[in-house]
């Protein structure tokens, strides 16, 4: 189970260098520091003593987070070949659809909605026959 930042936690994380923004459930680091400590780390030093070196207290951010960090920035240099913060960009495809631009014109509007309205019907009658075909195997 993840731990939610206090306000003071949140504070004394944000005022590291290394932190480039930090939430009540997530912390961004800079590219800088991500550098850094792999850098560190393949010099031999273990991810827990990195992030301490490095002014950040395991005992707010956890200590197996040090760990996982690495691991993650590792996996994204050699696939990414970067350490920019890919998160919520939709950079694999994933997150929320966008939302359906509905024509602002009343009669495009109109027309936009009865050929989905049309389309729908016939997306319920193609699995009615489904379900009817289904019930008779």
């Amino acid at each position: 189970m993840r731990k939610e930042f206090t306000q003071d936690e949140i504070r004394r994380l944000n005022s590291n260098d290394g932190v480039q923004s930090c939430t009540s459930k997530s912390i961004t680091f800079t590219e800088t520091f991500k550098t850094k400590a792999l850098k560190r780390y393949a010099d031999g030093l273990m991810p827990i003593q990195i992030f301490r070196d490095m002014g950040l207290d395991v005992n707010i951010i956890g200590r197996k987070t040090p760990k996982r960090c690495i691991e993650r920035w590792r996996k994204q240099l050699k696939t990414e070949g970067s350490l920019k913060d890919s998160r919520g960009k939709h950079s694999k495809g994933g997150g929320r659809k966008p939302k359906e631009k509905i024509p602002k014109d009343e009669k495009e509007r109109i027309k936009y909605l009865e050929a989905k309205v049309a389309y729908l019907e016939k997306e319920n009658a193609f699995l009615a026959k489904l379900r009817a075909k289904r019930k008779e195997e």
